[in-house]
This record gives structure tokens, C-alpha cells and sequence, in this order.
């Protein structure tokens, strides 16, 4: 099986590493500085809090997306504002053979990739990742991945992607990614409260108002997905739903 991982950023260059350590036929494609970096200096990467024991490996890149024409599989990595443009460039160079995994938050990625490619199996991701630099990379842990389709087609094929990708990070297949990708969106309030009050910049004046944001914008999450149908999908080392209306009802010197 030929993989090729097009937008090598934190979390296609991670997921990319950890699978080419056990599999072999594993390309990397990005553009500029990214790919010759990787050409390069290859990946050191290493998990928090244990810095001093990284990983360092070298990866294979391609130069252009027209040398994935014979890929197995295709791994899109790239944010949804770049994912239109770059569908309709690996679709006009490589056409529609490969299986497609779209490594994307939300459900952006649901209305765009279709109206490329035929055989779509879609990711949501269980961990944070980040560059120190160009060519070294902090992950918090491991995994997992969540792969799903939207009506639980391509189960052969997913269950044959996942056997290799399992033997670098833990991938497991639900029958329902649209409950995964709103448990994951969920999560992904906080980035907007930790953007507004500029957490990391500055200090914080107030933590407690600030714990209060935080737990109520997560709770009215869970109760706007479950309004709308969807039920919690575990995500590991993410908190339950349970823990986050907790967190907003019960008093703060219980859940500072």
C-alpha cells in the first residue's frame, strides 16, 4: 500500500512519522520551505515532557502530487480554506483511484470533498501536536485517530488503512463520525476563548471568570450537539461530557 501525505503540518508530518516507522511505503508532499526542510533534515520528534529522548527520522518526499498517481492512499492535511484549491489540483494531476483521508476539525471537509473524490474516509484527531521549528515537533500524545464514513461505506478499505496505520498510532473505526467530529468541535470552543483572552501572551486577571467562560462555553457545546441530534463520541485523554456539565454546574471550590 503506497500512502502519501499531502500538507505536512504538525499533525500530517506526526501521523505520517509514526506509520512510516512500521510501513515503508510512506511519501510526504508539501511545497517550499516545508518540503525541503523535510528533504533535508528529515523529523526530530519527541513527546511533552520528555524532550530530551526525541525521535529522529528521515522521510521520502515527493516533488509533485503527479507522483502520487499509483497512491493507495491519499492523506489531506491541509485546514479547510485550503482544501477546495488543493482537492481540485491533486483531482486534476491524480484523479479520483485513491482512497482519500481527510485530516480536518469540524465538517467543512464533508461538503467539499465529495464534489472531487469518489472514496472518502474522514479523521478526526485525538491530540495536539506543534513545531518548535521547521523540522522538530512536540506531540502531547500518541493517538488516537477516529476514521468513519458518512454512511459506513468502505469498510474494507478502512479496515485495511487502519491495520497499518495501528501499528504506529492507535486508529479506530466508528459507525458514526458525525457524533466524533461534533464530540472533537466541542473541544475546539476552547481555542476560540484561549484566542480572545490571549492565554500564553499575557496573564490572566481573573482565573476564576475565567474557569467560568471556560466550563459554561463547553457545556452549552454539548447541549447545542445534543439538540441537534448527536451523541458524545469518546475521545481518549479528551473530557466526557459528563465532567464538562459538571465543570459549569457544580460550585468552582469543587472543580477549581
Amino acid at each position: 500500500m503506497k500512502i502519501v501525505f499531502f500538507g505536512a503540518g504538525s499533525i500530517g508530518q506526526s501521523v505520517g512519522a509514526w506509520v512510516s516507522q512500521h510501513h515503508d511505503n510512506v511519501f510526504f508532499i508539501d511545497r517550499g520551505e516545508v518540503a525541503q526542510t523535510m528533504k533535508e533534515k528529515g523529523l526530530t520528534i519527541y513527546q511533552q515532557g520528555n524532550e530530551n529522548n526525541p525521535l529522529h527520522l528521515k522521510l521520502k518526499v515527493l516533488d509533485d502530487i503527479s507522483e502520487a498517481a499509483d497512491a493507495d492512499v491519499i492523506v489531506i492535511g491541509v485546514k479547510n480554506f485550503s482544501l477546495d484549491a488543493v482537492c481540485n489540483m491533486i483531482k486534476s494531476k491524480v484523479g479520483d483511484k485513491s482512497v482519500i483521508i481527510a485530516m480536518q476539525n469540524g465538517i467543512e471537509n464533508q461538503k467539499i470533498i465529495p464534489d472531487y473524490f469518489s472514496k472518502a474516509i474522514y479523521c478526526v484527531i485525538g491530540y495536539n501536536a506543534w513545531f518548535d521549528e521547521p523540522g522538530k515537533l512536540g506531540y502531547q500524545k500518541k493517538g488516537p485517530l477516529i476514521f468513519g464514513t458518512i454512511n459506513n461505506e468502505l469498510r474494507d478499505e478502512m479496515t485495511q488503512i487502519a491495520e497499518v496505520f495501528n501499528k504506529g498510532v492507535e486508529t479506530i473505526i466508528v459507525d458514526h463520525i458525525q457524533d466524533a467530529a461534533h464530540s472533537k468541535l466541542i473541544i475546539n470552543l476552547t481555542n476560540s476563548l484561549t484566542t480572545l483572552t490571549g492565554l500564553g501572551f499575557h496573564e490572566i486577571s481573573d482565573m476564576s471568570i475565567f474557569q467560568k467562560l471556560l466550563t459554561n462555553l463547553l457545556y452549552e457545546g454539548t447541549k447545542i450537539a445534543r439538540a441537534a441530534g448527536y451523541k458524545e463520541c469518546k475521545i481518549g485523554g479528551m473530557p466526557p461530557w459528563s465532567l464538562m456539565k459538571m465543570g459549569a454546574t457544580l460550585p468552582q471550590f469543587l472543580t477549581r
